[in-house]
């Protein structure tokens, strides 16, 4: 082929279907329609020029599918390579199936038949996807997971989104996450489980000058020690608490970074969400939903997942410290718990969206010297030692884990509480459901406040209001909150 698309009589064209074929001969009889040289798809799937991806973007696509192909090229990568191109760039694809390679009915049987549809579906394609801006549809045949990264670590940890891993003081939480950053900085398996070398960023917000030695002694077990390693360190303690601004920095500080590396970014890891919280004590749910979304606002800037490493309940170890919207709002969960006895510490997955919580994994921490001191003392860090060994028994929990409407209607009834107690008033003369010596605040001020809280922030608004009224409609049945005339007051108390 000489050009990436042209007519039969070899001139340029901008198509609003494009073919690719393999030979000018089995695209003979589509007349002015565009094609390519499909077997330039399977050789370098990445090395397309620009003029390609500009043909395009936002066409019907249809891959005439050849009886032979190169020995070096499958018609298994001619479909996997365009399907994956064609949707970076907006398009569709279907697969004209002349010489019925696959053997499918759902395939168009002749260049004809598909010439007929192509470009009818072309214009709707692209005047959907232009009119709508950001809310384009995804069509149903064009999704197609069995292309696509979707993980850091599979299974545990999730391409982008927001993850959180606790456990108590001295558990070894920030070991293990380390270990974990670095596995996925190298591109190794961890645990036996497939990586994506992705570009590490940590932001030392709590302890950077021991994080140093961590990262010293990890670099002492680089498998690859001619090859740069995507991992940066900023010891800094930004504020995700009260303002933006240092979201903004924070955000152009890993941008700038991330140029020196050859990897994308694909973890951002804040230790710890206390040290974020610009030290505030008294931390309120506004202040954890603020954090919360300037979390969010960092993976939509950046297209990385971030990791917040946070500690564990003062009386109840098992959950996280602070508002149920944590868990809430996290797309992945992971707890370290130490054994006092054995010193053995485990790792447990304890919520993952689109996946499958409840695998644990054990470690111990091994004590590495990387020097001495200007006494002669001992320079010391621990490293992840892996214990695979170790059967797991997974433990009793003390209490069953909870459902999503719990977790829903535990975060609405902390907000009235929350908000009675703030601005809450007494019941106009009207209402007589209510108790009368309480407080009572408006259905609406309470719905609002659990939305500026970040309740179901990622849910669309139909399915948060039907979330809210199902939360909502539980403590009343429960009798832990009235509703008359518009007004919600706190019923019976746990």
């Amino acid at each position: 082929m000489n050009a990436p698309f042209m007519e039969a009589d070899g001139e340029a064209i901008n198509a609003r279907a494009v073919f690719v074929a393999p030979y000018p001969e089995h695209v003979a009889e589509l007349g002015e329609i565009a094609m390519l040289d499909a077997f330039e798809i399977g050789d370098n799937p990445d090395e397309w020029d620009r003029y390609t991806a500009e043909a395009i973007e936002g066409a019907a696509v249809y891959l005439v599918l050849p009886e032979e192909v190169r020995p070096s090229v499958s018609k298994q990568d001619l479909v996997r390579a365009l399907s994956r191109f064609t949707r970076e760039h907006g398009a569709s694809l279907a697969i004209v199936d002349n010489y019925n390679v696959l053997g499918s009915a759902g395939y168009f049987e002749t260049s004809a038949e598909a010439v007929e549809k192509a470009i009818p579906a072309a214009d709707w394609l692209k005047a959907t996807r232009k009119n709508l801006g950001r809310w384009a549809p995804v069509m149903l045949d064009d999704c197609d997971p069995s292309t696509r990264t979707e993980y850091l670590i599979k299974g545990v940890l999730p391409a982008r989104g927001i993850a959180i891993v606790f456990g108590d003081s001295g558990c070894g939480k920030t070991f293990a996450v380390s270990d974990m950053a670095f596995h996925i900085a190298e591109g190794e398996d961890w645990r036996g489980l497939r990586t994506q070398r992705r570009g590490v960023m940590w932001i030392a917000a709590e302890a950077p000058e021991g994080m140093k030695k961590r990262l010293f002694a990890l670099r002492q077990r680089k498998r690859f020690k001619d090859r740069p390693t995507p991992f940066a360190m900023f010891p800094i303690a930004p504020d995700l608490r009260t303002g933006a601004a240092d979201r903004k920095e924070l955000v152009e500080a890993i941008t700038q970074t991330a140029q020196g590396f050859d990897d994308p970014v694909g973890l951002i890891v804040i230790d710890t969400l206390a040290q974020v919280l610009n030290g505030g004590s008294d931390v309120t749910m506004e202040d954890m939903g603020a954090v919360l979304a300037n979390a969010r606002e960092i993976e939509r800037a950046t297209g990385a997942l971030v990791l917040l490493v946070h500690h564990s309940g003062h009386a109840e170890k098992d959950r996280m410290r602070g508002h149920s919207s944590l868990h809430a709002a996290a797309d992945a969960v992971l707890s370290v718990k130490a054994d006092p006895e054995t010193k053995l510490r485990t790792i447990s997955l304890a919520k993952l969206k689109d996946g499958e919580a409840g695998t644990s994994w054990s470690f111990e921490l091994e004590q590495v010297k990387l020097g001495t001191d200007e006494d002669g003392d001992p320079i010391t860090t621990c490293l992840v030692n892996p214990r695979d060994d170790v059967p797991l028994t997974p433990p009793k929990p003390s209490r069953r884990a909870a459902s999503q409407g719990e977790i829903d209607r535990n975060f609405v009834l902390e907000t009235l509480r929350d908000v009675i107690s703030k601005s809450g008033g007494k019941p106009p003369s009207s209402v007589t459901t209510c108790r009368h010596k309480s407080e009572v605040v408006t259905r609406d001020a309470w719905r609002d406040a659990c939305y500026s809280r970040g309740f179901r922030a990622d849910d669309r608004d139909a399915a948060r209001r039907s979330a809210f009224w199902r939360a909502s409609s539980t403590l009343y049945n429960d009798g832990l909150a009235i509703e008359d005339g518009g007004f919600v007051s706190l019923g019976r108390q746990k």
